[in-house]
């Protein structure tokens, strides 16, 4: 049973950025909506950082902080969703000094 074009599927798994993958759980549209966020996110830092790339913490910090607000606002309510945030960080060896990757995940 091959399920790569079921897009019930599909529309919960979100590349963010190169770097950045985040899979969801609720209503499809609260998912999307929850996608397009983290990708503004993303494209702000980018854009005033000079292109360095936001890591997987940051990101996940600064849509908690964006979800709260979205829950702040009168007549809103609050997502029906829940993601994982998977990310590809730089990260500096203690030891050697040398720059490695390392993969850290997120609930939001």
């Amino acid at each position: 049973d091959d399920n790569s074009h079921n897009p019930s599927i599909n529309s919960k798994i979100h590349r963010l950025s190169p770097t950045h993958l985040l899979l969801t759980s609720g209503l499809t549209g609260d998912s999307s909506m929850l996608a397009s966020s983290f990708r503004r996110v993303v494209s702000s830092h980018t854009h005033v950082t000079y292109d360095e790339v936001i890591l997987a913490r940051d990101l996940a910090s600064e849509l908690g902080t964006v979800m709260h607000s979205m829950s702040l606002i009168p007549g809103s309510r609050v997502l029906a969703v829940i993601g994982l945030l998977i990310g590809l960080d730089d990260v500096e060896d203690e030891i050697s000094g040398d720059l490695e990757a390392a993969m850290r995940m997120y609930r939001v």
